[in-house]
């Protein structure tokens, strides 16, 4: 069977990949493939393939989901490991890799990040998700988490020995070990890495939560919160930036956001909407607006996920579901767009705007 370690990036997706690693080759059952840029059809097939003739378990990491993953998931084929983490600490993490700075990597990655996370979520109950905060508090407790999913039979002592190998302070002094020179390999960037722990260079810098309350600011913090809101609220991570529900200075900023938009200044009007959803985050509307200036402004990514938090908290909102298939149409994902309008048509049927919407959309990915 083929084993994907998925995960966000800079979340803990190497641990888990380690992890799996760790199992398998210490019980006999597998070998390792490494790090795979883009998990294509012909690529899965023939890996699957292999693992099914020597009826053995063949891993490799990708950051990247593709369609075919849900496929070969739901016919049993593939098993997925997933980790992610505070989006805050992401940027951090992010930021301080590629030595950018955290709007650099707001602007760049994060939203790729979050819709990815959406990809590999809808993928449904058939992986294994963990959250790096817990995983990395508990290495012991994730160790098991994964072989039961993996139905793997894992002695007490082996998960010890596999936990302690794997702690953080392990891994970096793996790295400062390393001849990266030597026996590294070019990841993305400038950076190197090793193919078999697929430890980068340069890849902890601490390893420790909660890195973003000292690294970024109020500013950075706000756009995150806001953009992300219903992700962080389910997630359980706490909100720092947003006010006391204050609904009238709410109406007023998002009265203003729509006289913006009026008058084509777009990006002002995406400021005000944001400062409508930090005044009152849990408004349906505000997020919806939001997502189709983000539209317009050609911000698909982010669009996407305004229509999301739409969608979260006012689950009955047909147009939400319906600016949300148009978004993921532009951004060429049918299969994802076609859902939500049909979503749409059955919240209300027999609306013409809905029922031309999924009709195109299902023509063009025929």
């Amino acid at each position: 069977m083929l084993i994907i370690c998925g995960g966000m990036s800079r979340a803990g997706s190497t641990v888990q990949y380690q992890i799996v690693c760790e199992i398998i080759e210490s019980l006999g059952l597998g070998m390792t493939i490494g790090w795979v840029d883009v998990p294509n059809k012909a690529l899965l097939d023939n890996l699957e393939n292999a693992a099914f003739r020597k009826d053995k378990f063949l891993v490799i990491k990708s950051h990247n989901f593709s369609t075919p993953i849900k496929t070969l998931v739901e016919t049993g084929k593939v098993k997925v490991v997933y980790v992610y983490r505070d989006l805050r600490d992401v940027t951090v993490s992010l930021a301080n890799k590629f030595a950018k700075s955290a709007d650099n990597a707001i602007s760049t990655w994060l939203s790729n990040e979050l819709n990815n996370y959406y990809l590999w979520m809808d993928i449904g109950d058939k992986i294994v998700v963990s959250k790096y905060e817990n995983m990395v508090d508990d290495l012991y407790g994730e160790v098991i988490k994964i072989a039961n999913y993996l139905q793997v039979a894992v002695s007490s002592d082996l998960a010890k020995s596999i936990s302690n190998k794997l702690k953080i302070g392990r891994q970096k002094q793996k790295t400062e070990e390393f001849n990266y020179d030597i026996y590294g390999l070019k990841g993305s960037g400038d950076d190197l890495y090793d193919p078999v722990t697929q430890l980068h260079n340069n890849h902890i810098i601490s390893g420790k939560w909660g890195q973003w309350k000292k690294c970024l600011s109020k500013e950075q913090i706000e756009f995150i919160e806001s953009w992300a809101f219903s992700w962080f609220v389910d997630r359980g991570y706490p909100l720092s930036t947003f006010k006391k529900d204050n609904a009238k200075s709410a109406i007023q900023h998002f009265k203003q956001a729509r006289k913006l938009k009026q008058y084509g200044k777009l990006p002002e009007a995406a400021n005000s909407y944001r400062q409508a959803i930090l005044l009152s985050p849990c408004s349906s509307l505000y997020h919806y607006n939001l997502g189709e200036v983000l539209l317009k402004l050609g911000k698909t990514d982010y669009a996407i996920n305004a229509y999301r938090h739409a969608i979260y908290l006012n689950p009955a909102s047909a147009l939400s579901y319906q600016g949300l298939g148009f978004a993921l149409s532009q951004a060429g994902q049918l299969n994802q767009a076609v859902e939500h309008y049909r979503q749409a048509v059955k919240i209300k049927p027999n609306t013409p705007r809905f029922e031309n919407s999924l009709n195109l959309t299902l023509n063009k990915n025929q």
